[in-house]
């Protein structure tokens, strides 16, 4: 499966394409919703603030989110503990369920349909530095013996492996494909850590430079 980056292009600019797929490859999700119409749902706790209002900000330039700036939310979670986060919706759009398709395939598990997110044959098109930058800022953390990691737990193998190649081919990373219990993740050893840096330490707020292993 392909994501159709010209139908994309269309209705939406190429900075916004990679900030929303580097969204899509982390914590977000993309839903359908009615008549060929999705929208992306972003979550982070409360000490990610500066960088969920950066999307924010973003999106709402780009006219995809509402421009009031979202509120602090609480949820229960185990033992009874009370967790702060801020949730972001976009607004309902027929381009944004090109992502869906891209992104998503229905399969059946216990006779219910479930979405399960995927990565499009394609994906080294529209995984630019603004895009990775994005990505890290969700699902980026440091690694052992000195390296940093992605973590694509979510994703299967077969996909790590085309994240990890595209990366690799892309921006000249050497980056590989790592067993997490029964799950993956992508490694960037420590010789790609400062190549890594200088390419997106810029396009990431100053919060989630510690990601990066840069101190704050």
């Amino acid at each position: 499966m392909k994501l159709d980056i010209q139908k994309l292009l269309e209705s939406l600019d190429q900075e916004t394409v990679s900030v929303l797929t580097g969204l899509i490859l982390g914590d977000a999700s993309c839903e359908s919703r009615s008549l060929g119409t999705a929208r992306f749902q972003f979550k982070q706790e409360s000490s990610n603030v500066e960088y969920l209002m950066k999307i924010h900000k973003f999106l709402a330039k780009k006219k995809i989110v509402n421009p009031s700036k979202p509120k602090l939310r609480t949820r229960v979670v185990k033992n009874s503990k009370v967790r702060f986060y801020y949730r972001l919706n976009t607004f309902t759009r027929k381009s944004l369920f090109v992502f869906y398709k891209g992104f998503y395939i229905r399969i059946l598990n216990s006779g219910r349909k479930q979405h399960v997110k995927i990565i499009p044959e394609n994906i080294i098109e529209v995984l630019d530095l603004k895009c990775l930058a994005t990505w890290f800022m969700g699902d980026g953390s440091v690694g052992g013996s000195h390296g940093l990691k992605l973590a694509t737990n979510s994703f299967y193998k077969t996909d790590v492996i085309r994240l990890s190649e595209a990366l690799n081919t892309r921006h000249g990373f050497n980056t590989t494909v790592q067993r997490d219990g029964k799950q993956y993740i992508i490694y960037f050893p420590s010789r790609d850590v400062p190549e890594v840096q200088a390419k997106i330490k810029d396009l990431m707020v100053s919060s989630m430079h510690y990601k990066l292993r840069i101190k704050v």
